[in-house]
């Protein structure tokens, strides 16, 4: 993309893998807690990541890229899910059950959502509700505003 003209990029991290209700479900026995080696290998591969991409905005000349962080505003809002108005941060709204899947995720199988998206964290299995989407970016949004000006 550098060789054909492109000089200003985003990246995003990756997010706490071991923290997804799908992860908990299958990997957090029976108390369905966070998955380590899940979380411990988004850090390292986060951690390289924003090391690759500095290195490349100092030897390319031009480039800008932004690493933005959406690890750390997610995992504040699951372990403090409270704190920010969500009762659940370690189950989906659709697709709740015994494995967490989402197939029923429509208007035919409603029974498989719960009645109150925004008192979830998570909309299903592996992605954050819309509410917490808003909060997310809204965090990352506060965090690389310095840096947006200066692209």
């Amino acid at each position: 993309m550098y060789e054909l003209g492109a000089r200003k990029f985003a990246c995003l991290s990756l997010i706490p893998l071991g923290y997804l209700p799908i992860s908990r479900t299958f990997g957090g026995g029976f108390q369905r807690n966070s998955v380590e080696w899940l979380t411990q290998a988004a850090v390292k591969f986060n951690s390289k990541l924003e090391h690759e991409l500095n290195h490349l905005n100092s030897s390319l000349p031009g480039t800008r890229i932004l690493y933005i962080d959406i690890y750390n505003p997610l995992v504040d809002l699951i372990q403090n899910h409270k704190k920010y108005g969500f009762e659940d941060s370690s189950h989906g709204c659709c697709g709740t059950g015994l494995i967490e899947l989402n197939y029923g995720c429509n208007e035919l199988l409603s029974s498989f959502t719960c009645s109150n998206s925004s008192s979830h964290v998570f909309w299903d299995a592996g992605h954050p509700s819309e509410r917490a989407y808003r909060m997310i970016i809204s965090q990352v949004v506060h965090n690389i505003s310095h840096q947006l000006l200066d692209v």
